[in-house]
């Protein structure tokens, strides 16, 4: 598994390469949708890409390690420090490529819709925010690929 710092630090860096500014709610819902494919096309198994698992935050999924990353830092996506995502690049650029110039809102709009895995996790009884969103839900939901519906 990968440190999901480490992630948004490269998701950073290829956004930067294409000039593209992304805002803290930006990052986590791309780190989401990156998290939600390759567990839908089990890249790795069962096994979640990242060492943390999305929790239903006010604004949508969000992995909390990831709010302490510098956004303005300046990273270097071909740094060695990135070398065990290499095996990951075409899906970060592909997520980047398709959703980096969506806005924070559509994407947050598109996260609370009814029947997504976060709109699942706040409707659980005795939920609280900071659960845990499912990775079966996120599975089943990239499977069957919503991220179409995303639009801004």
């Amino acid at each position: 598994m990968i440190d999901s710092r480490i992630a948004a630090e490269y998701l950073l860096a290829l956004a930067k390469s294409r000039k593209i500014y992304l805002s803290a709610t930006q990052l986590h819902k791309l780190l989401f949708i990156i998290y939600g494919v390759c567990l839908a096309n089990e890249v790795g198994g069962d096994t979640p890409i990242f060492d943390e698992t999305p929790q239903a935050w006010p604004y949508g999924p969000v992995f909390p390690k990831v709010q302490k990353v510098n956004r303005d830092a300046d990273y270097d996506p071909d740094s060695e420090r990135y070398k065990d995502l290499r095996n990951f690049q075409r899906i970060f650029e592909n997520v980047l490529n398709r959703f980096g110039g969506i806005s924070a809102k559509a994407l947050s709009d598109w996260s609370h819709k009814e029947g997504s895995p976060w709109y699942q996790t706040t409707k659980r009884v005795n939920f609280k925010w900071s659960d845990q969103i499912d990775n079966n839900a996120i599975k089943l939901y990239f499977q069957g690929k919503k991220t179409n519906q995303v639009n801004g």
